[in-house]
């Protein structure tokens, strides 16, 4: 019986949940969500199961936090790059080709109000 909980809940239900979940958040976000799963097992693993770990165990578990950090701030400024072209575009069309060519140039160093 136990051996059906473990395989009806933490298998079927866990991956039907997280395609699900995949649908809604999208591929990136889910993904960035799986990677953090190594450092909560970890974690749970200390509170819980009294585990020692040393300081490799904590390097990796770094290497998987920056790994994530970068992945999102690059994502971050592919959308702010996007919304900038999105703004450029929607100007007037009367601006100069050399005006234009300056915002563009410009656009990587602007920092926008959020």
């Amino acid at each position: 019986m136990a051996l059906f909980g473990i395989i009806l809940v933490g298998t079927i239900f866990a991956y039907t949940v997280f395609l699900k979940g995949t649908t809604l958040v999208g591929p990136v976000k889910s993904s960035l969500l799986a990677s953090i799963e190594p450092i909560s097992a970890v974690f749970f693993a200390f509170l819980i199961m009294q585990e020692q770990f040393y300081a490799l165990d904590f390097l990796g578990m770094a290497m998987i936090l920056v790994a994530v950090m970068l992945i999102s701030l690059k994502d971050l400024l592919i959308q702010k790059k996007k919304d900038f072209y999105k703004f450029i575009s929607k100007r007037p069309r009367h601006l100069s080709s050399v005006f234009r060519m300056l915002l563009l140039i410009w656009a990587p160093f602007a920092k926008r109000d959020q």
